[in-house]
C-alpha cells in the first residue's frame, strides 16, 4: 500500500519561501488574510526601535519631573531624540502601506501613496471625529454620494484594504 499523499501546506506557509503572497484562484481570501502577517514582519524593527526610544524618553520624562534628574528639555539632543521616539508611530500607515503592496505584488511606492494620502493632513484627524463631529464632506458622481473628508489615522485594516484594492487595479492593467 502507498503511503497517504501529504497535505499541501496552506497559502502563508508556502508563501514564507518566496516573501510574496500568491495563491491560486480558488483561494483568494487566503491572500486577503495571508498579508496581514506580512503586512506587519517587516516594519517590526522600526516599530520596536521606536518603542525603546519612546519608553526611554518616557523615563526621562518623569525622572526629570519628579526631581531625579536635571535635564534640559529644550536642548537640541533632547528635542531630536524625542521626535524620533514616535515618528514610526506618526507615520505608520505609510509604513504598512509600503510593506502591505510589497505582499501584494504592488508597486510599494504607489502603496505608499496611498499611505500618504489616507493621513493627508487636510483630511480631518480621525481622533477629533469623535468630539467634533465631521467638518467636512465632499459630494462626488454628480452629488449622489458624500464623502466624509476624514483621515485614516491610527486605521491599519483600511490602509491594508486600499492597498489590495491597487494591487488588483495594477495586475489587471498589466494586462492590458
Amino acid at each position: 500500500m502507498a503511503a497517504p499523499a501529504r497535505k499541501r501546506a496552506s497559502c502563508w506557509i508556502s508563501s514564507l519561501r518566496c516573501g510574496r503572497i500568491s495563491c491560486n484562484k480558488q483561494k483568494r481570501q487566503c491572500a486577503a488574510w495571508d498579508a496581514l502577517p506580512f503586512a506587519f514582519v517587516p516594519i517590526i524593527p522600526a516599530i520596536v526601535a521606536s518603542g525603546f526610544l519612546m519608553g526611554i524618553m518616557n523615563a526621562l520624562d518623569f525622572m526629570n519631573a519628579n526631581g531625579f534628574l536635571a535635564i534640559d528639555t529644550s536642548s537640541s539632543i533632547y528635542v531630536f531624540a524625542n521626535l524620533f521616539s514616535n515618528i514610526a508611530y506618526t507615520f505608520l500607515q505609510i509604513l504598512i502601506a509600503f510593506s502591505a503592496a510589497k505582499a501584494f505584488g504592488a508597486n510599494q511606492y504607489l502603496g505608499a501613496v496611498i499611505g500618504m494620502i489616507m493621513i493627508h493632513p487636510s483630511l480631518q484627524n480621525a481622533y477629533t471625529v469623535a468630539t467634533e463631529g465631521v467638518q467636512q464632506t465632499q459630494s462626488v458622481f454628480f452629488g449622489l454620494y458624500h464623502i466624509d473628508m476624514v483621515g485614516y489615522q491610527g486605521h491599519v485594516i483600511p490602509i491594508i484594504i486600499a492597498v489590495w484594492i491597487l494591487s488588483v487595479l495594477e495586475k489587471k492593467l498589466h494586462k492590458v
